[in-house]
């Protein structure tokens, strides 16, 4: 049985999927239907999530990175845990703010080797 199924039309399923935002625990909820672009998913959540267009998000399941929606909806009907994480590009970055980011304190870089220790080995920092 799949988890968190609604619909206004019995033959268009949308299913409400948790994701899990930041290191506190918090979560949201987005409706997802088998037939939504990837891409449209990804705007949802990123409304949801900030209202700072030069962000991106990229979701993660298991230190697998997450790429579409039929993926999306596989780690939700298996109860996995989904994460979202934003991604500021760095061309998108003054340079002001590249020194501040390569300049952080020890324990704000420890966080960050964390969350990259959950993306599958061989990734690159290209990648991320």
């Amino acid at each position: 049985e799949k988890h968190g199924y609604v619909s206004d039309d019995d033959s268009i399923k949308e299913i409400m999927v948790t994701i899990h935002k930041g290191l506190e625990g918090e979560t949201l909820e987005i409706p997802v239907k088998p037939s939504m672009p990837f891409a449209s998913i990804m705007q949802s959540l990123l409304l949801q999530m900030t209202a700072d267009p030069s962000l991106s998000a990229i979701l993660s399941s298991e230190g697998i990175k997450i790429e579409t929606t039929e993926d999306l909806l596989e780690y939700h009907s298996q109860g996995a845990c989904i994460f979202a994480t934003l991604v500021l590009s760095v061309q998108k970055m003054a340079l002001r703010q590249v020194v501040e980011e390569l300049m952080m304190p020890e324990s704000e870089f420890r966080g960050h080797r964390h969350v990259l220790s959950r993306y599958p080995k061989g990734i690159t920092y290209k990648d991320v």
